[in-house]
């Protein structure tokens, strides 16, 4: 539909992720206070742009249940309305991230898995599926490429990564407990 405001949206959100990487993790108040300034700005003209038909119901349709079906904008700027707050957190919590990719990169191989073949014929199998797939990408968050991972993994050798947290554990372990 080429909604403007939903490209002006969008450099808003990644000039303040910019700004944010600037000041260490979090805004200054009055930044923030611009920002979501800027932002409920951008969401007023949104409003005034949006045809006002979109935002009314089409009436039910006979057999039909549930919420009439909305433009695509429509749901985005009701979202981003809704969920300002929450869309915006990562300017005033740094232990809040610009993007939730990390999280989801592990959870989208399995889908795309099941897309391809269905399922899994066992519990076993999505269970050694998983269990790679968290080396390989544990590995790749410290530096080591997925290939040079299996190959360690053929040649039973550790990574260093994780040979530190077996130390640990190991230390852990022996430790003498106080009578």
């Amino acid at each position: 539909m080429g909604q403007k405001w939903a490209y002006e949206m969008a450099e808003l959100l990644l000039d303040i992720n910019v700004r944010v990487g600037c000041f260490g993790g979090v805004l200054p108040i009055f930044l923030q206070d611009e920002y979501r300034g800027l932002y409920k700005g951008i969401i007023v003209q949104a409003l005034v742009e949006a045809k006002y038909q979109d935002w009314i119901a089409p009436p039910g349709q006979k057999g039909k249940r549930g919420r009439p079906k909305m433009p695509a904008y429509v749901n985005l700027l009701g979202k981003l309305i809704k969920y300002e707050d929450e869309i915006l957190r990562f300017m005033t919590n740094a232990a809040v991230p610009f993007t939730n990719n990390d999280a989801e990169r592990p959870v989208r191989m399995v889908k795309v898995r099941m897309k391809i073949s269905g399922c899994f014929k066992t519990f076993e199998m999505a269970s050694n599926f998983c269990d790679m797939y968290g080396y390989i990408a544990s590995c790749e968050k410290n530096g080591i490429r997925a290939f040079d991972a299996v190959k360690m993994l053929m040649n039973e050798q550790t990574p260093a990564f994780i040979q530190e947290v077996l130390d640990k554990h190991a230390n852990k372990v022996n430790e003498p407990t106080a009578a």
